[in-house]
């Protein structure tokens, strides 16, 4: 079943055709890959004419380009221009890398002072705000206080006034107990007072008691030029007073101008003066 590999090639036959013959030149190889060693070949050539031998003819000594030297030179020198302009590409792209990197650089500072700026502004106006509203807070609590204070002294000072007068009254009371004590003519002051305060009348008739009696009518002629025109003027005793009690009676009214009386209008003068 095996063939023998001689019987192969033995089966196999070659003809050449002289016509179709295909000749490689060698030159047109040197042209394509390395131009500028063919040109420098070309220039040695001419500044060396006794070198130069007719084309075609085998020289000794001639220098024979080897075409895989040519290749070599080619790549290496394509190779290193390649090498340079991507040196210089990526020069470039680390530059525009770098200056994009700066900018972002630049911007985030802006960005982050930007920030600080408005974290500071905004800080700053809460801190007013607070400031300004912990300063209202304590200024109405501190009208509150004044005002409870103040309603405080409000209700002290009444719960004192009645106080106060009835002290006043009994401490004018006792004085003026003091005083009539040394002072004899004070039922004649109080008459005196109230005969001034009188209309026009036609008759006034004083009511003592008894032990005033004579202090009173010694003073009567005093007493009688406190009424005005001409009046019926009289003097008399009443055993139902007191001392200090005088009753004046005109032909219009009645007035009490005793010492307990007067005492007593001042006191309730005194409490009013409180109540108001």
């Amino acid at each position: 079943m095996t063939r023998s590999l001689s019987n192969l090639i033995k089966s196999v036959y070659f003809q050449m055709d002289q016509d179709d013959t295909r000749v490689i030149n060698s030159d047109d190889h040197v042209v394509q890959f390395a131009p500028e060693l063919l040109q420098q070949v070309e220039a040695s050539s001419v500044n060396d004419p006794e070198e130069t031998e007719p084309v075609g003819e085998f020289q000794q000594g001639m220098n024979v380009l080897n075409m895989e030297d040519v290749r070599e030179e080619e790549r290496a020198r394509v190779q290193e221009e390649t090498s340079l302009e991507m040196e210089s590409m990526l020069a470039d792209a680390r530059a525009q890398a770098e200056e994009i990197l700066q900018n972002a650089r630049e911007q985030a500072d802006e960005i982050r002072q930007q920030a600080q700026e408005e974290g500071r502004n905004a800080g700053f106006e809460q801190g007013q705000a607070e400031a300004l509203k912990h300063l209202q807070e304590e200024a109405l609590r501190q009208q509150e206080q004044f005002e409870q204070q103040q309603q405080k002294l409000k209700e002290q000072e009444e719960a004192l006034e009645p106080k106060y007068a009835e002290l006043m009254g009994a401490l004018i009371e006792k004085i003026t107990g003091v005083l009539c004590e040394d002072k004899k003519d004070v039922i004649v002051y109080l008459i005196h007072q109230a005969l001034n305060q009188l209309e026009k009348t036609k008759s006034v008739t004083l009511r003592v008691s008894k032990p005033d009696m004579l202090t009173v009518s010694a003073q009567k002629e005093q007493l009688r030029s406190c009424v005005s025109g001409e009046v019926d003027f009289d003097i008399t005793e009443d055993d139902s007073l007191q001392e200090n009690q005088c009753i004046i009676e005109t032909d219009q009214r009645i007035i009490d101008c005793s010492l307990d009386v007067q005492l007593q209008n001042l006191k309730d003068q005194i409490r009013m003066l409180t109540i108001m």
